[in-house]
């Protein structure tokens, strides 16, 4: 356990020194997420797109029928 607790004191240091390592690797993490994100929403936006206007729907709307 005092290894933990050592690990977690050092951690803390770093943050309250604003350790440029630290700031450097939370930089890139925040990039790299961000770069991410943006394509992997471009890339959802143009197949949902792309699957409407195929027509890929699994069952149309209009197909169903009423519960009588």
């Amino acid at each position: 356990m005092a290894y933990f607790s050592d690990a977690l004191s050092v951690a803390i240091q770093l943050i309250l020194k604003f350790d440029p390592k630290v700031y450097e690797i939370v930089w890139t993490s925040l990039k790299i997420s961000l770069i991410a994100t943006t394509f992997s929403g471009l890339l959802g936006v143009f197949l949902g797109v792309w699957g409407v206007s195929k027509n890929l729907s699994v069952k149309r709307w209009s197909d169903t029928r009423s519960i009588p």
